[in-house]
């Protein structure tokens, strides 16, 4: 499940040498599957979903607009041309933010939690990129800081 924290030219290797490695058939139909469906995608290759180097790997930000969007509008389940005007006003505003982005004047707030998580992310691909870790390594250890808790 860690796949994504590998640059995307590093994927494809990646998943082929555990596809050489495995001898359960559930986990080579598994690694059949992501290669049908997300290495040889036409719409989506893992230059599109690999996260290396990406500071923002969630949703939280689009979930974020769009409870900041619902109480401007006071409630939620505009009608479709209300929405429209809402829409255009946030849309005016883009250019004074991406300046105010632009000059440092105005950046995104994260949770203290999360920019733990990040800084130790970070730690890892410098240490990948130096050679310091594997691919296997970096892998193993991005799994257990975002992976399933036993």
């Amino acid at each position: 499940m860690s796949i994504p924290f590998l640059p995307a030219e590093h994927v494809e290797p990646a998943i082929m040498r555990l596809k050489e490695k495995t001898t359960d058939e559930r986990l080579a139909d598994l690694l059949e599957y992501v290669d049908r469906t997300w290495l040889k995608s036409s719409v989506w290759g893992p230059e599109n979903w690999s996260v290396f180097g990406r500071s923002v790997r969630t949703n939280n930000d689009c979930e974020g607009w769009h409870l900041k969007l619902n109480q401007h509008a006071k409630k939620a389940n505009l009608p479709f041309y209300l929405l429209l005007t809402l829409l255009c006003e946030e849309a005016s505003l883009l250019p004074t933010q991406v300046k105010m982005v632009s000059e440092g004047k105005l950046s995104r707030r994260q949770r203290r939690k999360n920019t733990s998580i990040q800084g130790k992310i970070f730690k890892l691909w410098e240490a990948y990129e130096s050679g310091e870790l594997s691919v296997n390594g970096l892998l193993r250890k991005c799994s257990g800081i975002y992976g399933p808790k036993a």
